[in-house]
């Protein structure tokens, strides 16, 4: 149906509605989900604010990151006068489904407390490092003897004595890697027939063997050389992996069967996180290094008691803050928490003029709007719903019942990086679909290679048929074809990669942007806004990510207001 746009000449167009969105995931299936959402209302108000008191005073505070100094402004350039809209999923259903462990930056400091650190990591990887040195090396004196020997070095693998080091087994599918960036590898269980043997599948020429061999070796190496410990964002949850499988990491030989099955237990927690700066995923280790990883195990805790112990503890940590923050969105405690000098500083006591001035420039409202969702599918209905009110309401404000008044500029979403749109579409089509997530995952049955049971995809019979039960019991008002290409078809906008990001000085490159945090900082400089949110951090809390990334947006100029935009236009127009 051809659509009829009616253009006003010389009338204004109102300055586009801006909302800065923020998610927090929830991981299973190999894939991410939305498990909190923040949609928060902003404008760029570019006008300076009453004088505050000690506005040369550098602000201080427990809660904020190491040596962060911030000189509070004297005035403000963002506007949160707007309610703001908090769509969560049940911590409850959250530790239900998980497979990684949310809230990583939790358990960081955990990691940090009981496994061991510095000088005695150090000597607990030197043996590790050396002798995979002195394995990449025999391998290598053994290419150059091949080579002297046949000229061309092709050999196979199986049919000459020097060629022992090389085992040789059947290819399976665990060959495989579920990474994205990772290639057919060889098995990382060594020492099963021989330690530090390197398995190759035999359907591989001695060439594909040579650089398989190599491949895992340095893999190996660049593991002992820079390990710093688990990663915080692979640590699995004992709500969906079994006990004694967690256990036998700890307490089973590496060369055992026992240590495989318990293994390929939680291989599926490679899919999420790779790792970085030196922490490793648990599983990752297990595959690729496991006498490393269990070295570490032994050393850090008492018995395999004690490690599955210390699991609990993060899991119910992690449980502990999503409630934490789910109370504090119901009750609307993390906006009244700016009047509060003892929440809004960690602990630590502002005075009254401070406390005055950021009640005055955070709290313009005293509530927000809050939803609370039981399982993944109601989630994904009222994500629908959101953006269905959304765009009606910008479909309402067109002319108000007069046809001479001017249109309104679709709204901006802005996002911080590019990982979160395909995460909350995702999310969106189980609304379409009716598809629920208990038919990817949840189901724990019996694995055909494994003892153990474990979070796996129902049959694709059986998932169909769940989805059509669902679709004809609980029949959605949605009628759609297919998931929007965007949220409310409005224009969502990658605050990163806007060229006055970087024109602003908040990054090098649009490939290299910092973290939110070091975003806010800089805009903690020139924004009282920003400063206000800076000094009391709140981590996996997608209303205080939101917001921060208001104050980014209008900060770096990705946002105007209406005067300056009228100015550029004139300027265009000299």
């Amino acid at each position: 149906m051809p659509t009829r746009c009616r253009v006003l000449l010389g009338v204004q167009r109102p300055p586009a509605r801006s909302y800065a969105l923020d998610l927090e995931y929830v991981k299973f299936n190999g894939s991410s989900y939305v498990r909190s959402l923040a949609l928060v209302p902003f404008a760029r108000v570019g006008m300076a604010s009453r004088p505050l008191s000690h506005t040369s005073k550098i602000v201080t505070c427990a809660g904020c990151p190491d040596s962060s100094r911030v000189q509070w402004p004297s005035h403000r350039l963002t506007d949160l006068g707007s309610t703001p809209t908090v769509l969560e999923l049940n911590p409850r259903e959250v530790m239900r489904l998980a497979e990684p462990l949310p809230c990583g930056h939790l358990l960081l400091p955990k990691i940090q407390e009981a496994f061991v650190q510095g000088i005695s990591l150090k000597e607990l990887l030197a043996p590790f490092e050396a002798e995979t040195r002195s394995a990449i090396n025999s391998l290598s004196f053994l290419r150059l003897a091949l080579r002297k020997r046949g000229g061309n070095g092709t050999r196979s693998a199986t049919g000459d004595p020097a060629c022992t080091s090389l085992r040789v087994r059947e290819p399976s599918a665990d060959d495989v890697d579920t990474d994205a960036d990772l290639e057919i590898e060889a098995n990382a269980f060594p020492g099963m027939e021989g330690e530090g043997a390197v398995w190759i599948p035999v359907a591989y020429s001695s060439a594909e063997a040579e650089k398989l061999a190599v491949r895992e070796l340095h893999i190996q190496l660049g593991i002992a050389r820079f390990f710093k410990g688990l990663d915080p964002f692979g640590i699995p949850n004992i709500h969906r992996f079994d006990r004694q499988a967690l256990e036998l990491l700890y307490a089973a030989p590496v060369d055992s069967r026992d240590f495989v099955e318990a293994s390929k237990h939680i291989c599926g927690l490679r899919a999420y996180s790779k790792g970085r700066q030196g922490y490793k995923p648990l599983a990752s280790l297990s595959r690729h290094h496991p006498r490393l990883l269990q070295a570490l195990l032994h050393r850090s805790f008492e018995s395999a008691d004690t490690w599955y112990k210390w699991l609990a503890d993060c899991a119910a940590c992690v449980e502990e803050d999503l409630i934490r923050v789910r109370n504090a969105h119901r009750d609307g405690t993390h906006v009244n928490a700016w009047r509060s000098p003892v929440n809004s500083t960690g602990g630590v006591e502002m005075s009254a003029d401070r406390i005055e001035a950021s009640s005055a420039l955070l709290t313009t409202h005293s509530f927000l709007h809050f939803n609370e969702s039981s399982t993944m599918e109601d989630l994904a209905t009222q994500l629908q719903l959101l953006w269905r009110r959304l765009e009606e309401t910008s479909q309402g404000c067109h002319n108000n019942g007069n046809q001479d008044a001017p249109p309104c500029s679709r709204a901006k979403v802005y996002v911080y990086g590019s990982s979160d749109a395909p995460v909350l579409h995702r999310t969106m089509r189980l609304a379409f679909t009716g598809t629920s997530p208990m038919c990817h995952t949840p189901e724990r049955g019996h694995r055909a290679d494994s003892r153990y049971t474990g979070p796996n995809r129902l049959p694709a019979a059986a998932a169909k048929a769940n989805a059509t039960k669902l679709t004809s019991s609980h029949p959605t008002s949605l009628s759609l074809n297919g998931p929007l290409l965007s949220p409310i078809e409005a224009v969502v906008v990658d605050a990163t990669r806007h060229p006055l990001f970087t024109a602003a000085g908040f990054a090098a490159s649009p490939k290299q942007p910092p973290s939110l945090m070091a975003a806010v900082e800089k805009a903690a400089g020139s924004d009282a806004t920003a400063a206000a949110l800076f000094s009391a951090p709140q981590w996996h809390d997608p209303l205080w990510d939101a917001q921060a990334l208001a104050c980014v947006c209008a900060s770096a100029g990705i946002t105007r207001t209406t005067e300056e935009k009228q100015g550029i236009g004139s300027v265009n127009h000299g």
